[in-house]
């Protein structure tokens, strides 16, 4: 059950989508920025190190975020899976559901030593039928104390308040017109709206910690991505083009229009860099471990696609 009518609901929607589409505009901003001014970072992963030194800092660095990732969500859906028991409670059947946000203190006699208060469910047909025969009953009923407390399509849920001692007689009459006595407990219901409202707001607590760890921990996650691909440049350029090192990494950003037409210009300017048939031409077959034939050109080259927009 919504406190939210469908055209407010709608327009929650939209703004979510839109304060989403603003943090990844930012993001990719963020992205590009880093990406453009990249300088390898020393202090973190010093360039001194050997190459099997830099990728076990990378892949413990990977490791343990995807570690946290795991341990912050779980306890994230438990929350969640918590929340959703509860809820379903409150859509489940007359004879079941949670009736917190429904019944108040003053829909009962409590701490009376004779009278008690009994829910009873009662079908849309014979609403009726129980105005005029609830009160006969029992003899012990306490007269005008029925109040309907929920309405619902196949039925509702009515009050009722009686002597202690005529309970079990009153349930077996009852039962007997088709009328269903529930089994509730004030005190319980209240113990729910407390765990409920409590879930609410421990849920809110976890979600923003979730959402700035997470915000922190992309760009955190980009960077090692940017510095992995760095890496990956200069050992393939490495291996294609020997030592000593002579070469120099630059970054491109076309539009997409221009693409076909860049790698055109880039396989004439450094065709002179590889005589081998395949260079800048695709369509021929290259045994290359690690590098499919669309990804050979007579220069070392990666793609950085970070358009989050379309993703």
């Amino acid at each position: 059950m919504s406190s939210f009518s469908p055209s407010e609901l709608k327009t929650h929607k939209k703004n979510a989508q839109s304060l989403g589409k603003e943090y990844l505009k930012a993001l990719l901003a963020d992205f590009v920025g880093y990406a453009t001014c990249f300088q390898w970072d020393r202090a973190k992963y010093p360039n001194m190190l050997p190459l099997s030194s830099l990728t076990e800092i990378f892949t413990k660095q990977l490791l343990q975020t995807e570690a946290d990732f795991m341990s912050r969500s779980t306890a994230y859906r438990k929350m969640q899976d918590s929340l959703e028991i509860l809820a379903g409670k409150k859509d489940a059947s007359l004879a079941t559901r949670a009736l917190f946000e429904v019944v108040t203190e003053e829909d009962f006699v409590l701490d009376s030593e004779y009278l008690t208060t009994l829910l009873v469910v009662v079908h849309k047909r014979d609403y009726a039928q129980w105005e005029k025969t609830y009160e006969s009953l029992s003899e012990f009923v306490v007269p005008r104390t029925s109040r309907k407390v929920l309405d619902e399509p196949e039925g509702g849920i009515f009050t009722v308040t009686l002597f202690k001692r005529a309970v079990s007689d009153f349930k077996a009459r009852a039962a007997k017109n088709r009328f269903m006595v529930r089994n509730f407990s004030f005190e319980e219901s209240q113990k729910q709206r407390k765990e409920m409202m409590s879930l609410k707001i421990q849920k809110k607590e976890i979600s923003g910690i979730l959402v700035g760890w997470l915000k922190a921990q992309t760009r955190e996650t980009f960077m090692v991505w940017i510095h992995l691909k760095a890496l990956r440049l200069f050992v393939e350029s490495v291996l294609r083009f020997g030592l000593p090192v002579n070469f120099k990494a630059l970054l491109l950003q076309p539009e997409k229009k221009n693409s076909k037409k860049l790698r055109e210009l880039l396989s004439s300017l450094f065709s002179h860099l590889d005589m081998t048939p395949a260079a800048g031409d695709p369509s021929e077959g290259m045994d290359i471990p690690s590098m499919s034939s669309q990804e050979y050109y007579p220069y070392i080259c990666f793609k950085v696609d970070i358009n989050l927009m379309e993703s």
